[in-house]
Formats: C-alpha cells, sequence, structure tokens
C-alpha cells in the first residue's frame, strides 16, 4: 500500500524531483540498512573507494526505485537512451539467437524497456517470482514497460533456439558450475549460465550495460563478444572498467564472494 501512494505521488511530481525524492529516501535508508551498509562499506573500502561511495550508492538505489515507477513517463521523456554504438552490435545481422550478458549496473531494470521501446525484442531470464506483493508489483511493472521475463531455463532456452534474443543477469553469487574471472583487480567466481546457453545453442555473445550519465539519463551500450576465447571474462572486464568510473551504480549490498570486506 506505501508503493502504491508513493508510485501515486512519483506520477504528479516532476521526474526530476522524483528522483530526487528517491534519492533521498536512499540516503535514509542507511540509518536501517544494518547488515547491507556493512556489506556495501566493506567491500567498496577494500575495492579501494572512499567512504562517501557508500551514501551514493544507496542514493543511487532509491532514485532507481522512484524511476522504476516512473518508468513510463523517463521512456517518453526519452531519458533511456540506446547508443548509435549500441544499435549497431545489436543491429549487426546474422543467422544466429543472441544471448544478452548484462549486470546489476546501472538500471537494469530500465535498460529492458529502453531495448523494448527501440524494437529489440529481448526476453529476460529472471527468478522465480517468490509471490510476495514486492514480487508481484515488479512483475506487474516490468510488463507495464513492455518486458518480457521468462522464470524457467527450459522455456529462455526454446526462445532462444527459436532465433530470439534473450538477456540475463550474470554477476549472480553461483552456488556451482563455477567460472573464474577477473574484477577490480581480484580473482571471483562467477556463473557459468551463460557459457553453458552459448554452449547449447551457439548464440551470438553480447554484453550489454547501461549507466547513468552526467545529465542523469541512462544510457546503453554494447559490446560485441564474438570470437572472444572467454566470453564471460570479457563481459566481467567491460563491467571492470565501467565500475571504475562510476562505483556508486553497481549493487553493492549483496557479499560477493572472491571481493574482501564483504562479510556481514
Amino acid at each position: 500500500m506505501l508503493l502504491e501512494v508513493l508510485s501515486a505521488l512519483l506520477q504528479v511530481l516532476p521526474v526530476s524531483a522524483g528522483g530526487a525524492l528517491g534519492a533521498g529516501l536512499g540516503r535514509l535508508s542507511l540509518l536501517f540498512a544494518g547488515r547491507s551498509r556493512r556489506v556495501a562499506q566493506g567491500q567498496l573500502l577494500a575495492c579501494g573507494f572512499g567512504p562517501t561511495v557508500v551514501s551514493d550508492h544507496f542514493a543511487e538505489l532509491g532514485r532507481r526505485a522512484a524511476e522504476l515507477m516512473m518508468g513510463r513517463r523517463l521512456l517518453e521523456r526519452g531519458d533511456v537512451v540506446v547508443m548509435p554504438s549500441a544499435r549497431a552490435v545489436l543491429d549487426a545481422p546474422s543467422p544466429r539467437p543472441r544471448l544478452v550478458l548484462t549486470f546489476h549496473f546501472g538500471h537494469w531494470e530500465l535498460c529492458a524497456a529502453g531495448l523494448a521501446q527501440a524494437g529489440y525484442a529481448v526476453h529476460a531470464l529472471a527468478a522465480p517470482s517468490k509471490h510476495s506483493p514486492l514480487h508481484r508489483a515488479l512483475e506487474h511493472r516490468r510488463r507495464s514497460l513492455g518486458v518480457t521475463t521468462h522464470s524457467k531455463i527450459g522455456s529462455a532456452l526454446r526462445h532462444l533456439r527459436s532465433g530470439g534474443m534473450l538477456a540475463l543477469l550474470v554477476d549472480l553469487s553461483p552456488r556451482r558450475h563455477r567460472h573464474i574471472v577477473s574484477l577490480l583487480d581480484y580473482t571471483i567466481p562467477a556463473s557459468s549460465l551463460a557459457l553453458r546457453l552459448l554452449s547449447a545453442t551457439g548464440a551470438r555473445p553480447i554484453c550489454v550495460l547501461t549507466q547513468r550519465g552526467n545529465d542523469g539519463r541512462h544510457l546503453i551500450e554494447a559490446f560485441d563478444l564474438e570470437g572472444a576465447a572467454d566470453p564471460l571474462a570479457l563481459a566481467y572486464a567491460h563491467l571492470d572498467h565501467a565500475l571504475r568510473e562510476a562505483p556508486a551504480q553497481w549493487i553493492w549490498i549483496h557479499p560477493r564472494e572472491g571481493l574482501p570486506g564483504g562479510s556481514p
């Protein structure tokens, strides 16, 4: 109910004011974040980023939540931009399906919506719904923004094998099927799901990253991973570059195995 009230308020506020409200609530949540604050602070400091990035990170999370509720308005305003270089990668002719590797960096929810609005029929592989009010609200928001998700690997595989484009977040902590990559000068385990999907379908790998620009717009960039000996490692190299530029825009509240300082 509180989310619905906040969402209704954000529909009448100017977009800039709504984003500022979300950022303010995000900074305020630091007072109650407890474990999440300790995890984010430990990892950020261990990776060489200053203590102010912790507050900036929580402000970014709050702002993203508000922007998701205002998603349709942001799309209509042109605040989610598929860069020309990204279009060149996504539009390159290929008879094979395309597997999009992306991360919890930038506003990944608006990234999917922005690609859908730009005419790219990208389906997303997402965790199964927990049937909580928050998850139901998120699913409704995704559908309203034109985003199609799969919660089962079987349906995602069928979409890929039919020639479709499938996106998945690859920076999830792997429980098994690990693949070693490098990030911020550390060696960390990553899920090998993307590599297994590539092997099973012969898909063309693409890395997509969304970053908030200096003007507040969400800029979608794409990188062709075709021909790379290790597409997953190359995707992480692109994340590494983006992280060093804008560390507050990654999700630091989850402990990342291999990164020091993340224990609660």
